[in-house]
């Protein structure tokens, strides 16, 4: 179904247009994967939290006790290597940003030039 409705349309007839076309559509996916990603980013935050919430209103209400200790300082170490693991998605996910712009930035000036 799909496939026929994109063959009934024209194809470009320019080669100008044509190019276009063709570094277009991939500049859509990339930033259809990345709106993707920021949503995952966004959603997995929102569970680490949740999940911070209920491990400390879980936690026994005993102060002091050596074995609260030992397991708050285990949930401390976890949670820090999620957040850094949080931080390199989120710095990764930039990058990708960053390099989707350049590369559209550099496709509009060789588009320039050949005008």
């Amino acid at each position: 179904m799909f496939i026929r409705f994109f063959l009934s349309l024209p194809f470009p007839k320019s080669l100008r247009w044509q190019f276009t076309l063709a570094l277009s559509i991939p500049a859509i996916l990339i930033i259809g994967g990345g709106l993707i990603s920021a949503y995952g980013l966004h959603l997995s935050s929102d569970t680490i939290q949740q999940l911070t919430r209920n491990t400390l209103s879980n936690k026994p209400a005993s102060p002091g006790s050596a074995g609260q200790n030992n397991s708050l300082g285990q949930f401390h170490v976890e949670l820090e290597s999620q957040a850094l693991s949080l931080i390199d998605f989120a710095r990764n996910l930039s990058a990708r940003f960053t390099l989707d712009y350049q590369m559209r930035t550099c496709c509009r000036r060789l588009l320039r030039q050949h005008q």
